[in-house]
């Protein structure tokens, strides 16, 4: 994906999820779970920018406590998942809740999950 594709994808799945009383930021950046500098090491590389290792961060540390994209940089997944935890925004906190480390088969199960939902708000 490139990345305002994908952003695009993920905020309108963000949008979906959310209830009526909560609006969705714009100011979100995509964010690579698996982290981008350990791209050698995964068999199939494409994966990199695959949806399923794609997720929103806050643009900038907010006020409210929440890190932003800047400011994870290429940490690893243990080390991001405390930010994805108090992310505002509800696919990024799913992935700390469901995922405990992050690896070529999780991006793949969670593309799958994403691609589900896509095509359940989207009726294609």
């Amino acid at each position: 994906f490139k990345s305002t594709n994908a952003t695009h994808l993920l905020a309108f799945l963000e949008t979906c999820i959310n209830t009526d009383t909560h609006t969705v930021p714009l100011d979100y950046t995509l964010e690579h779970i698996y982290c981008q500098k350990n791209k050698a090491q995964l068999s199939n590389q494409s994966l990199m920018d695959n949806i399923g290792n794609l997720t929103l961060i806050e643009g900038k540390n907010s006020d409210n406590g929440h890190k932003g994209n800047s400011s994870l940089g290429s940490k690893s997944y243990d080390k991001k998942i405390k930010s994805y935890k108090d992310s505002s925004s509800i696919i990024t906190r799913k992935i700390a809740e469901n995922y405990e480390t992050f690896t070529e088969e999780t991006i793949i199960e969670r593309n799958k999950e994403i691609v589900l939902l896509l095509n359940e708000y989207t009726q294609y």
